[in-house]
């Protein structure tokens, strides 16, 4: 049997039971627009969770009215229980689709935002609903009853791969794209240290010299050893410093977000070495009890930008114990731009070094 013949097998035997499911959604779409919004929030809390749990957790919230009138917080306690991931981002991404879309003090309408054609009405909730991209769009509208929208997720990939509709395996032959160094890798927004905030363009020869530059500059960075990064990954600070520790050959410890307490731990915990702060996360970390009790032996360089750090010292209750930390000021986006410029010579090197560190001291804890 050819692969035609088995999909009109396959469709043959589902064909009653897809077409029922599909009626059911057109049903949803007629329902009103609490029910439409219901459906919405469903398709909010199901990217990386299973439709289950999203199903178990919206069920839940309609009970308690939490859907309409719920805080953020108790939404997020609800859904974090019902085991979707994510749940802090996704309590706001509700509240803020209520506030948007129903109540007295909406500024954008159902109606209005689902067009009669399923494109159009797709643009709008992928530009209007924090959340949802063009994959949860487009089963957001596949189940209020809108048809012509292509939804192609792991699942359906698999069974086209199974049933060797496309090629699974994909090719195994180079491309051989060659990448020019001028070709722009990352536009990364600078937050105007030189000017108006404006995005800087870091091309592929930007990248390679500031890696080349990172393995010395960026306080020895060594095969081995840990370096954690908590700066967000659209600054500079984050991608940049991350990817500068993986050139380098590093265990890389990723946190989603700074907390003091934690990050300490961590310090401790993995044996850090390597570690990126802007000086007010160094005074919060300065000002934890936790402080004066964590092992920081490990702890070798600590690189800071934004900000100068001069009262980074001041706030401090008492030094950071038992360690000698190198201390060096990291320039942001405009100054890895400019490192296709500088080369990557061993002269170079210096160049990119006292380029992207503004200032450097050695600061002795005991």
């Amino acid at each position: 049997m050819g692969i035609e013949e088995e999909l009109h097998g396959w469709w043959n035997k589902k064909r009653s039971e897809i077409e029922s499911r599909l009626s059911e959604f057109k049903v949803v779409g007629k329902s009103g627009e609490k029910r439409i919004f219901e459906e919405l929030c469903f398709c909010l809390l199901t990217p990386q969770s299973s439709a289950l749990a999203a199903d178990k957790a919206i069920r839940h919230l309609i009970h308690t009215s939490l859907l309409y009138e719920g805080t953020p917080e108790q939404i997020t306690s609800i859904i974090s229980g019902s085991g979707i991931r994510f749940g802090d981002n996704k309590g706001r991404y509700i509240v803020q689709a209520r506030e948007k879309l129903m109540g007295e003090d909406a500024i954008l309408s159902l109606p209005n935002l689902l067009e009669d054609d399923p494109k159009k009405a797709r643009e709008n909730v992928v530009d209007n609903i924090k959340g949802l991209g063009y994959k949860e769009a487009s089963h957001f509208l596949r189940n209020i009853g809108y048809e012509g929208l292509a939804i192609l997720d792991r699942h359906i990939l698999r069974t086209l791969c199974e049933a060797c509709v496309i090629d699974c395996a994909g090719s195994e032959t180079d491309p051989h794209r060659e990448t020019p160094e001028e070709e722009t890798a990352w536009q990364l927004y600078t937050s105007g240290t030189t000017g108006h905030p404006k995005g800087a363009e870091i091309t592929h020869g930007n990248i390679f010299a500031m890696m080349l530059a990172g393995t010395v500059g960026f306080g020895g960075l060594t095969p081995g050893e840990v370096g954690l990064v908590c700066m967000p990954l659209y600054h500079i600070a984050g991608a940049g410093y991350a990817m500068a520790l993986l050139f380098s050959g590093m265990t890389l410890v990723l946190t989603r977000d700074f907390d003091p307490v934690e990050i300490l731990r961590l310090i401790e915990q993995k044996r850090v070495n390597h570690t990126f702060f802007v000086p007010v996360m160094m005074n919060f970390l300065l000002l934890m009890p936790e402080c004066a009790t964590t092992d920081f032996s490990s702890l070798r360089t600590v690189l800071y930008g934004a900000s100068p750090n001069g009262r980074v010292h001041s706030v401090a209750p008492s030094p950071v114990p038992h360690t000698r930390i190198r201390i060096a000021r990291a320039a942001g986006p405009p100054a890895a731009a400019n490192a296709r410029r500088i080369g990557t010579g061993a002269w170079a090197w210096r160049r990119m070094v006292s380029l992207l560190f503004a200032s450097l001291a050695s600061a002795t804890r005991r």
